[in-house]
């Protein structure tokens, strides 16, 4: 009989499920809103949170012989911070309506980097 989780794993396995479950909503949320100005948008940010979602559930199912997916997932984050960092430096974004109210792109990004 395998031994009872300690209280780190216990922790960590249940960011893992919240992740996989937030993920699953941005998913969603993109297919909903419909967006496609942008070619890319909703197949690539719908493949980018299914994959986020399948390691964050893979994880959680057994965090003793999956915990690699925590820093797997951290360092796609990372990708993620990177990659809005080369979008400020090449100028930014348009601006962006967030919650009803209208902010510039580089507003946009810097709170979506601290999110991240």
């Amino acid at each position: 009989m395998p031994a009872e989780l300690q209280p780190a794993e216990r922790r960590l396995r249940g960011l893992l499920w919240a992740h996989a479950a937030l993920s699953i909503a941005f998913a969603v949320g993109y297919v909903a809103g419909g967006e496609v100005a942008t070619l890319g948008f909703i197949p690539n940010s719908v493949a980018k949170d299914g994959l986020f979602a399948i390691i964050s559930v893979l994880g959680a199912a057994d965090v003793r012989r999956r915990g690699w997916a925590a820093p797997v997932l951290a360092g796609a984050y990372v990708c993620l911070i990177l990659g809005e960092a080369v979008t400020l430096i090449h100028g930014g974004a348009p601006g962006q309506d967030v919650l009803g109210v209208h902010v510039s792109g580089t507003v946009a990004l810097l709170g979506w980097m601290s999110i991240d």
